[in-house]
């Protein structure tokens, strides 16, 4: 009796350490829900008082302005003719603009097909220049040993590169800046969310200051990883909890995993998405921890793509 008392509190203490890792997303107020001048938006950056929304397969991306949250969206988010399309220059190719960095004064997007990173200013997002990413010296994590030895990497930098060509069009699904400094100190570095099979988490470094000398850095391994290559839709960042946010766009939620380093991160929890909210193509955390949310199917009740709750709705 008294051992199967026992079981059932033990029972009782596994579902409610569950429950205390999944959290239900309310669906968002008017004032929390922007329509956006355009549908195709793959990635948002808060900027201060404004958003950078990126778009996929044209050649510009928007800024909308933003003035806290609201009661209603033109009050968050200005009106219409507020928010502005800036070109890139004539000629230049569409990309699937999957993410926008703002980084020493410079504002960078990511071309998720093409590995390409458009440079613009901050400050009136003159056109700088691009650059494709290196991304064939990728190498293992290293591990409690040390670094991986010759044969370890260049045996994952056959499989990368095998799993790279054979893998969609839209390579990099989303780019967070390590605002954690958990990756190195020398350079920038990137957590980078990809639909690659088997890699859907590898990172990037750049030299300081300079996101036209970027390569693709190191291919982190995460625990019983289940994630397949169609699955993410973006990336984002938590330095509070040391956390890594997956955009679950699959199964309609946002996994948390834990990061303690490349070699070692774990699935914590999950954040389920409202019900309303349908196709999810990017993520983003802001320097408030707020949480921001873009679709590609705007929900029925507010016309809305992008979506934004405080750091209380989805973190303990």
């Amino acid at each position: 009796m008294k051992s199967s008392f026992y079981v059932f509190i033990l029972a009782i203490s596994s579902l409610s350490a569950l429950g205390a890792t999944t959290r239900t997303l309310p669906f968002p107020k008017n004032g929390s829900a922007m329509d956006t001048i355009d549908k195709n938006v793959r990635g948002i950056l808060r900027l201060g008082n404004q958003l950078i929304l990126t778009i996929h397969n044209h050649s510009y991306f928007v800024v909308s302005p933003f003035n806290g949250i609201k009661k209603f969206q033109d009050q968050t988010f200005g009106k219409y003719s507020e928010s502005k399309r800036h070109n890139f220059p004539i000629g230049s190719n569409k990309g699937s603009w999957q993410a926008a960095i703002s980084s020493k004064n410079k504002l960078a997007l990511f071309d998720g097909e093409n590995l390409r990173i458009a440079v613009f200013g901050s400050d009136k997002f003159e056109y700088i220049g691009a650059k494709s990413i290196a991304w064939d010296l990728i190498r293992p994590a290293a591990d409690r040993g040390g670094e991986p030895t010759k044969v370890e990497t260049a045996a994952l930098r056959a499989k990368f590169k095998k799993n790279f060509r054979s893998s969609a069009s839209l390579k990099i699904s989303g780019v967070a800046p390590d605002v954690g400094g958990w990756l190195g100190k020398k350079g920038e570095y990137f957590f980078l969310a990809t639909r690659i099979k088997d890699f859907p988490l590898i990172t990037m470094r750049c030299l300081d200051g300079d996101m036209f000398s970027c390569q693709v850095d190191r291919a982190c391994f995460m625990r019983k990883n289940s994630i397949k290559p169609h699955q993410l839709s973006g990336i984002a960042v938590d330095v509070k909890n040391r956390e890594l946010l997956f955009a679950d766009a699959l199964n309609h939620k946002i996994l948390r995993y834990n990061f303690k380093t490349c070699f070692d991160s774990f699935k914590v929890g999950e954040i389920i998405l409202p019900k309303k909210i349908n196709e999810m193509t990017g993520l983003h955390l802001d320097e408030n921890r707020n949480m921001w949310v873009v679709v590609m199917k705007p929900d029925s009740y507010h016309n809305a793509s992008v979506y934004q709750w405080n750091s209380a709705s989805w973190s303990e």
